[in-house]
C-alpha cells in the first residue's frame, strides 16, 4: 500500500466518524419515549460509574485523535495510540447501558468499525511495513 492510499484511507475513516457523529444527533425516527427511557436508565447509575466512563471516554477520544493525526504523518507511535483507543472501546462497550440507533447510525457505525479494523491491519501487517520506514 502506498503512502497516498494510506492517507486516503485515514481521511475516509475520519469522514465516516464525522458522519457517524452527525447521525448520532439525528433521532427523528426514534420515539421520544424510547430516548427518554434510555436517559432515565443511565441517570440511575452510580456517580462513580459516570466518572469512570467519562475518563475512559476521554482517554479513548484523545488517543483516537492523536493516533489518527500521527498516522497521517506516518509516525510509528500513532498506530499504538489507535490500538489503545480500540482496545478501550472493546473492553468498555459491554459496561454501557442499552442504546438505540437508527438504521443510518448503525450502518455508519458498521462502516466505521470495518475501516478501523482495516487501518489497524495495515498498520501492523507486513503489507504496511514500508509505510513506517
Amino acid at each position: 500500500m502506498s503512502k497516498k492510499q494510506f492517507r486516503w484511507l485515514c481521511l475516509l475513516f475520519i469522514g465516516i466518524v464525522a458522519c457517524n457523529l452527525l447521525l448520532a444527533e439525528w433521532k427523528g425516527s426514534i420515539p421520544y419515549e424510547v430516548i427518554d427511557g434510555g436517559g432515565r436508565l443511565q441517570a440511575c447509575l452510580p456517580k462513580c460509574t459516570f466518572w469512570f466512563f467519562f475518563f475512559m471516554g476521554m482517554i479513548c477520544i484523545v488517543n483516537s485523535i492523536v493516533g489518527l493525526i500521527a498516522l497521517l504523518f506516518f509516525k510509528r507511535w500513532g498506530r499504538y495510540c489507535l490500538l489503545v483507543a480500540t482496545m478501550i472501546g472493546i473492553v468498555s462497550t459491554p459496561l454501557f447501558a442499552w442504546s438505540v440507533y437508527t438504521g443510518w447510525q448503525q450502518a455508519a457505525s458498521e462502516v466505521e468499525i470495518m475501516l478501523q479494523g482495516i487501518l489497524l491491519y495495515v498498520c501492523f501487517s507486513k503489507a504496511g511495513q514500508e509505510l513506517w520506514s
